[in-house]
């Protein structure tokens, strides 16, 4: 699964790390395990978006745009994350190919 990963990408990525800005490019964000995206939920409600609390005062730290967060829990064994991959690749292309036309 590492050799597959490293084609994937260059390295982890650390979602705490990405800056508001950053986070208010993503239109899709996909977990692949539930207790990932209840952590991601929460952080994204404590930075400001979903309605969650934002800065001192608790006003919004920044203006978001809407960010679709799914959930597709895989079981962390070769043979479910082939088949998780593969669904995130479809779902992926799915939005992709719907956006496209929205924008034609």
């Amino acid at each position: 699964m590492l050799e597959r990963d490293m084609l994937t990408k260059k390295c982890p990525q650390r979602w705490q790390d990405l800056s508001v800005k950053e986070l208010q490019g993503l239109d899709v964000v996909l977990c692949f395990d539930d207790r990932i995206f209840e952590i991601v939920l929460e952080d994204l409600q404590l930075r400001g978006a979903a309605g969650g609390p934002g800065g001192p005062g608790n006003e919004p730290t920044a203006v978001w745009r809407p960010l679709h967060l799914l959930c597709l829990d895989t079981k962390d064994t070769p043979e479910h994350a082939k088949v998780g991959g593969s669904l995130a690749l479809e779902l992926c292309q799915a939005v992709r190919d719907r956006d496209q036309v929205l924008t034609d």
